[in-house]
């Protein structure tokens, strides 16, 4: 193995490409979610989105009345 093939492999397996990974995993779902919905598209209950809810923000349908109405003010 060529050192530049090596220090690619070490580089996709430290925790700071994992964290860089997951984030673009996020911003590309979000944005295939808002598409979605925009479209008027539904969510199906099991949904990534259900799986790592930490990763997500809430969907307008899971947001409550009092996050809404904050919402539309800002």
């Amino acid at each position: 193995m060529n050192h530049y093939t090596k220090a690619f492999y070490e580089f996709l397996d430290h925790s700071q490409y994992q964290k860089s990974a997951d984030a673009m995993f996020v911003v590309v779902y979000s944005a295939f979610q808002a598409g979605w919905l925009a479209a008027g598209g539904v969510l199906p209950k099991n949904t990534i989105h259900a799986a790592f809810p930490d990763w997500f923000p809430p969907s307008p349908e899971e947001k409550t009345e009092e996050e809404n109405r904050n919402e539309r003010r800002e």
